[in-house]
This record gives structure tokens, C-alpha cells and sequence, in this order.
């Protein structure tokens, strides 16, 4: 039918500053978490380590409306599409001066009717389960001839 194409800003890491590294076995799984980088740029190890956002940390530079002096600094939400590939910039710009790191990220959407997608999915499993069958077969044969 149509092809659309979708932005969003997808988030890399916090600055390390905002976050407070813990060994993740101290923390319920609900907790949470972040991608984060030692302050020397070495990735964490997340298995090992769990990042959690400082609760009063706020950018170098950011204050709260005039009119909301009670405001506590929040991160921009990453979880909206845009239609606009600017838009989308806009917050990756946002996330960045703040010291965070992100990029730009878009997808083509194909739309089609349900019956179409779902004819497309069936033919696609019954491909894969054709395919399955026939790498066994091949297997079989090597067996035999070998």
C-alpha cells in the first residue's frame, strides 16, 4: 500500500557522572538500569554492575522555570516516534547537550492490510520450516554417503 518512513532518538548512555554504579546482585531486578561508561570511556560490565540515575543529579548550566523553582531535573523521554526526521534531531540534540549520548535512528514501514500481513508471516514460517526439513534431509544424506 504505503511506505512511511518513522524516526526516533535512540539513547546510547547517560553521562557517568549522572549515574551511580552498584554490583548488581545488591538490587531487585525491577530496578532501573542504564547503559553507562566508566568515567574513562571503558564500558561497564553489565553482568557485573548495575547503573542507577542519581536522583538530584541536573546538568551543568540547567535550573528550573522561574515559575516552578521546586522542579528537579528529569531526562528527556526517548519513547516517542516522529514522522519528522528533524523533529526526532531535535531530541538527539536535547538528550546530547545534556551530556548524554545518542543517535538518530529511522525505519521504513511497509502498510499493508492484516490479511496481507498475515499471509506474508504464514508463507514466512512455513519458508523457514521448509528450510528446516530440508537442512535435516541434507544431513541425512551426508550421513549415508559418508
Amino acid at each position: 500500500m504505503t511506505t512511511t518512513r518513522i524516526y526516533r532518538a535512540h539513547l546510547i548512555s547517560y553521562p557517568a557522572e549522572a549515574c551511580v554504579l552498584h554490583p548488581a546482585e545488591r538490587f531487585p531486578e525491577w530496578l532501573h538500569t542504564v547503559s553507562a561508561h566508566w568515567p574513562d570511556g571503558e564500558p561497564v560490565d553489565e553482568s557485573q554492575t548495575l547503573a542507577t540515575l542519581w536522583g538530584d543529579w541536573k546538568p551543568k548550566g540547567w535550573q528550573p522555570p522561574k515559575d516552578r523553582p521546586d522542579w528537579t531535573f528529569w531526562w528527556p523521554s526517548t519513547d516517542r516516534i516522529y514522522r519528522s526526521r528533524s523533529s526526532a534531531q531535535a531530541r538527539v540534540d536535547l538528550l546530547e547537550s545534556f551530556g548524554a549520548k545518542a543517535v538518530l535512528v529511522e525505519s521504513d514501514l511497509n502498510w499493508r492490510t492484516t490479511k496481507d500481513a498475515n499471509t506474508e508471516r504464514r508463507n514466512r514460517r512455513a519458508a523457514d520450516r521448509i528450510a528446516k526439513h530440508e537442512a535435516a534431509i541434507a544431513n541425512i544424506k551426508k550421513e549415508i554417503a559418508g
